[in-house]
């Protein structure tokens, strides 16, 4: 990252999210994935993204009642 100078932030949490999201075992850990691009969206200005953390939890939770 040596030439990163503007979105370093983004950068390093982009990093973070990409190498967890290769050990996804159970559901916390892909609500806890969801958790850091929420971080990652409050770095950048984004009016279009509608899904969020709480919303993917709230689905897994409805998906596991049925």
């Amino acid at each position: 990252m040596k030439f990163l100078i503007l979105k370093k932030k983004q950068a390093q949490l982009m990093l973070l999210i990409l190498s967890r999201m290769e050990v996804i075992k159970t559901k916390q850990d892909f609500i806890s994935i969801a958790e850091l691009i929420d971080d990652y969206r409050n770095l950048n200005y984004s009016r279009k993204r509608t899904v969020d953390s709480q919303m993917v939890k709230n689905h897994l939770e409805e998906i596991q009642d049925l």
